[in-house]
């Protein structure tokens, strides 16, 4: 549709833009910088007028280049994104406080997110609250008569709100995934109208609703939360790091201990963890270092650093190695080389045919800001190009690619649901691999395990790709079908040593590891990833921290830990 100027080209749009950007999904304080900062154009605020375009136009121009080159320090930028990151509190609650918060809202955003995160963390934050019950009328109109329990509600609010999901580089600068969107692109978000999405004056974001047909609570996905003060993401150079680390007379190994988590959580739930861990710190890895996928996790370990190595054959480090037969569909605008993380559902077949419907609208190539607008969502779902203009959700063979597992690692588990959810919440193995190495010297004649929340084996297969001989597995895991993956892989790798299943961490009584340390004469390493349901960024429902009710299952592994610590130094 061509567009012309309107014959009321007059007054000003600045509220009318503010609207249009925010439908669109770009974050309300960059918004509000560039509209001060940018020349707008005088304009009655019609969407088909000409000037009106050139305006929104001008705004993304100056959006977009709010991101920072990869390397620099945010700290100590002066760009208008640094000023965006560093807006004091008193700011960003009256900038709240305008768009329709209250006072107690505000507060209790602020106490569970932290007092240093980004503006738009608390809008999605406060709205996760209040749009649970909007979310339910559209899907309850679906649906007439079925009936949905809180949990359920609460797990498809939890899998909507991903639609503003930020990601985080490996220098741990936060930098805006926006679920941009025009006018070729808006039909697959949400089902709401442009004037419901703007209610009682509060930003209202747009959320997915169609394509959902189960969400599960596993979801193991990058936070959005920047309210910890983490250094940085180590890697290759991480060790270096690590140098001047102490490790109490309580905390040394063996038995050695490593416990996985995400790396962004709720406020002080890391420093939670160290002092369960006596004072052992996190040691925080972009598994971008490792593979062709981000994974930003935070390792409490008690390891030697000392003579860790890269494991070979290495994984692909780019999405061109790891897909080699899928580089000649992909359009010279799609600059990715990492895919996001990993998660553990698979994304709305909508968004790829809308995807699809747009491409197949040019010739050629479309123009640049429906590329810009593609390439955002690419990045969001871990999109790959399958066809010419045609894009899919990662299949799970192609999760093992990236994860470090052989092919068809997950192959039998009940369904492909379920190999999703195991594969988004296992360990990155070329990065745990890098870890063991360590102990390859100590343990070169095999090396005896207490894998707790084991999965799929992600643990066991990183000590045998660090050449580490196992000669006793006490696999712990209450999914029989991951019990399977774990079996199968055991057999078909010839592994000689013996291998034990038991359901349940809880069952892990101080009689019980007694007569496990005595039955196998000690363990070495005491190794897991308890869940992450209730502190990652993607769960805004009950995004609850520690004492939620699966990740509450932390406190078992030190309590584990401990316990056999204790036994063995009798």
């Amino acid at each position: 549709m061509s567009m012309e100027c309107c014959s009321l080209c007059v007054g000003d749009p600045e509220d009318v833009l503010k609207h249009y950007m925010c439908n669109m999904g770009y974050e309300y304080s960059k918004i509000l910088l560039a509209i001060e900062s940018c020349e707008i154009e005088n304009c009655s605020g019609l969407p088909d007028c000409v000037c009106f375009q050139k305006s929104v136009c001008h705004l993304v121009d100056f959006i977009d280049s709010l991101v920072e080159p990869e390397g620099k320090n945010p700290a100590s930028s002066s760009t208008p994104q640094a000023i965006i990151q560093h807006l004091n509190n008193d700011t960003k609650k009256n900038m709240l406080s305008d768009m329709g918060y209250t006072a107690d809202e505000i507060s209790h955003a602020v106490q569970i997110c932290g007092d240093s995160c980004d503006i738009d963390i608390l809008v999605d934050f406060m709205h996760a609250k209040s749009a649970y019950k909007e979310e339910m009328q559209v899907l309850n109109s679906r649906t007439p008569e079925a009936e949905i329990d809180d949990e359920e509600a609460a797990s498809i609010s939890q899998h909507i709100s991903k639609a503003g999901k930020i990601t985080m580089s490996y220098n741990n600068q936060m930098r805006q995934s926006s679920s941009e969107s025009d006018g070729e692109l808006d039909t697959w978000i949400g089902s709401t109208s442009s004037s419901s999405s703007w209610k009682s004056g509060k930003l209202k974001r747009k959320r997915i609703i169609n394509g959902i047909s189960s969400v599960d609570e596993d979801e193991c996905t990058e936070s959005n939360n920047s309210s910890q003060n983490i250094s940085g993401m180590h890697g290759l150079r991480g060790g270096s790091m690590l140098q001047n680390r102490v490790i109490s007379s309580a905390m040394r190994g063996p038995p050695y201990c490593y416990f996985e988590n995400v790396a962004l959580m709720p406020k002080n739930e890391w420093e939670t963890i160290t002092r369960f861990f006596n004072g052992l710190k996190p040691e925080f890895v972009d598994s971008a270092e490792f593979s062709a996928c981000h994974r930003q996790r935070g390792y409490v370990h008690n390891l030697p650093i000392e003579g860790r190595e890269v494991i070979y054959p290495r994984s692909p480090m780019t999405i061109q190695e790891a897909f080699p037969g899928k580089a000649k569909f992909r359009p010279y605008w799609d600059t990715r080389t990492k895919m996001n993380c990993i998660n553990t559902v698979r994304s709305p077949s909508t968004v790829c045919k809308e995807i699809a419907d747009t491409m197949s609208k040019y010739d050629n190539e479309p123009p640049l800001h429906v590329q810009k607008r593609i390439l955002c969502l690419l990045k969001k779902f871990n999109l790959l190009w399958v066809n010419p203009g045609l894009v899919a959700p990662l299949e799970p063979v192609e999760m093992e690619i990236l994860l470090g597992f052989d092919e068809e690692h997950t192959r039998g588990a009940s369904s492909m649901t379920e190999r999703y959810k195991a594969l988004g919440n296992t360990f990155q193995v070329d990065t745990v691999a890098y870890h063991m190495t360590a102990l390859r010297s100590l343990y070169h004649h095999g090396i005896k395990v207490l894998s707790l929340f084991s999965g799929i084996g992600g643990a066991e297969v990183a000590l045998h790709r660090a050449g580490i001989p196992l000669k006793v597995v006490v696999a712990v895991e209450g999914n029989s079908r991951r019990n399977e993956v774990l079996e199968s892989w055991w057999k078909r790798t010839g592994q000689t040593g013996r291998l034990v299943h038991i359901s349940d961490v809880a069952t892990l009584t101080h009689d019980v590891l007694f007569a496990l340390v005595q039955e196998v004469n000690g363990f070495d390493l005491v190794i897991g990833g308890s869940p992450c349901n209730n502190l990652t960024g993607s769960n805004r429902v009950t995004r609850v921290g520690l004492e939620g009710e699966h990740s509450r299952l932390f406190f078992e592994f030190p309590r584990i830990y401990n316990l056999v610590k204790q036994l063995q130094a009798q």
